[in-house]
């Protein structure tokens, strides 16, 4: 009879993101939050394709699937579709304030569209001692706590 592994689970950090859009797509042409709020209404919404729909069922958000005209199944993929001026994308605050900072992308209604996903790092563990393993996740766990 065989044990099944058991597994540990770690929470990392949060990654918090928003949606943003080039400074040419109508919801780029006003910083009122009702006026863009509006536009978002006519949008074409991008967002990877591991999330689904997080942000309002009133918003028809595209997840595009891989094998489709246009595939986005990153991050990277929503940047490059947000800063070409056809989409608002959902992207990670911290990836977008590149570009924002450069006058590229703009947030949008950011007080009433976010999105916090938990980042844990997850280990197995079998019955056979694994020490670089135990390194990584002793090293994970310190600076975790920090």
């Amino acid at each position: 009879m065989s044990q099944k592994p058991m597994a540990s689970r770690l929470h990392l950090y949060d990654e918090k993101s928003g949606l943003y859009c080039s400074p040419e797509h109508p919801c780029g042409q006003s910083m009122d939050t009702k006026t863009q709020e509006a536009r978002l209404k006519d949008s074409k919404i991008s967002a990877h394709s591991f999330l689904n729909n997080p942000i309002d069922e009133h918003l028809e958000i595209h997840l595009l699937e891989e094998n489709a005209e246009v595939s986005q199944g990153n991050v990277e993929s929503t940047a490059y579709l947000t800063l070409a001026g056809t989409h608002v994308g959902l992207i990670p605050n911290h990836y977008a304030e590149h570009w924002v900072s450069a006058g590229k992308l703009i947030p949008v209604a950011s007080e009433l569209y976010q999105v916090i996903s938990q980042i844990h790092a997850v280990r197995l563990r079998s019955g056979t001692r694994n020490d670089v393993a135990a390194h990584i996740w002793d090293r994970l766990k310190s600076l975790s706590a920090k």
